[in-house]
This record gives structure tokens, sequence and C-alpha cells, in this order.
């Protein structure tokens, strides 16, 4: 038997126990579990169904390191753990402060947004626009977003801002963050020139000090919802 001292004095890791496989002509196969003592294996016994669930379970749960609050938020679209974290949700309207760069012409003050949909994958974030009456299906009209630094693919450009959301343990806290994070980042560049149906700078004006949004400058997207969370 080898010594295992090597992985664990370069990695500070500490064996505990190993699964074989035994593969024979005749098929007759076997599984086996061995706990590790004194760096050894023990003699071992079958794999059982309730040990497997058990191993494999723990890991599961480590490589999934966030969970929701309790019940799932009706605002979340979907959400899956591979190797990025991969979250959509809806934003409802609402007033808030936007930061705008002085060469943009925009001023820097609170204004009103519409129904968003936020997409994260990773630390990649896209938003878009949906109008607030129309039911969410899958097949629901996705709008381009009306923000700049975002183009027509819905792709947000952060630029040095941070989306370091691993030391959250909630998936509503990290929607929560991305919003924030979003919201507070300097707008500074056009990147879709077709993001609303009347010049932007015009646009934003005309919001200055406005409770709602008008959605009926919203531009329509080749997008439907499911294509959000599919791509």
């Amino acid at each position: 038997m080898f010594a295992l001292s090597n992985i664990r004095e370069r990695d500070n890791l500490i064996p505990t126990f190993a699964i074989i496989g035994y593969i024979s002509d005749k098929q007759n196969n076997l599984v086996t579990y061995h706990t590790i003592q004194k760096d050894k294996l023990s003699s071992g016994e079958p794999l059982t169904k309730e040990t497997a669930n058990g191993i494999f379970g723990a890991l599961k749960a480590e490589l999934q390191p966030y969970s929701f609050k309790g019940i799932i938020p009706r605002n979340v679209l979907h959400f899956n753990m591979k190797v990025n974290l991969e979250l959509t949700w809806i934003c409802n309207p609402k007033v808030k402060k936007l930061y705008f760069a002085e060469d943009t012409d925009i001023k820097s003050k609170s204004y009103p947004i519409p129904k968003l949909i936020f997409r994260l994958i990773g630390k990649t974030i896209s938003v878009f626009a949906i109008k607030s009456n129309d039911p969410i299906n899958e097949n629901t009209q996705v709008y381009f977003s009306p923000f700049l630094n975002v183009d027509n693919n819905g792709n947000v450009c952060m630029g040095d801002t941070s989306l370091n959301y691993q030391n959250f343990e909630h998936y509503e806290e990290i929607m929560q963050f991305i919003e924030n994070q979003f919201f507070c980042s300097m707008f500074t560049h056009i990147h879709n020139s077709n993001m609303l149906n009347k010049n932007v700078v015009l646009a934003y004006k005309e919001h200055e000090n406005k409770k709602k949004f008008n959605e009926q400058l919203l531009v329509e997207s080749p997008f439907k919802i499911h294509h959000i969370y599919e791509n």
C-alpha cells in the first residue's frame, strides 16, 4: 500500500475514505467502501446505497454553496448552479438614483425605471426590460434595456465595479447586491443606439422628477423571456 502523506502535506488534506470499483470479464462488478486508518486502507465492504447517498449528498451541498432563505421568490425566473452560478430574475418598477458621466449630458439624479430582467452568469450581467402589464411566461416579449453601458444583447459593461458575491449565502442577497452594483455604477456610453424610441438625453430629461417610466419609449428586442435564460 502506498503512503498518502504526500497529498496530505501538500494540500493540507486528511484522507478519510476511498471508493474502489472492480470489474471482471464476467461482468460481476463490485464497488467497495474503505476507511483510511494510519495512511492505510481498511479491508473494506460493499458500498451500500445509504453510504453512497451520504457521501455524494454532502459533496453536492458543498458544490452548491447558495440557497434560498425559504420559498423561492416569485420574481425568480430561473436558477442553476453548474460551473458558474446562473440566476435570472425580475426587478419591479421603482425610482432609483442613477449616475452619469458628465460628457453624457444626462444629470445624475433619481429616475423611474421600468420592469427589468436581470441575468447573472458567473460574474457577467445582462439586463433587459419588459412591460409592467404583460403576463409573465416563456413567450413574453422582451425589450431593450433603457440604460447606457448595455448593448443590444443585454450585456452590461460594468467597468471596474466589483461583482464579488462569493461571501453571500442566499440567492436573495446576491440579487440585491447585483442590482445595487448595477444602479450605483457610472453610466458612461451608449452601447445600443436603438435602446429607446427617442433621443436618449431628451428621454432622460423628460423623466426627471417623474414616478413612472414611459413604457412607450421601449423598443422591442428579438428576444422572448425563454431566450434569456436558455442562452
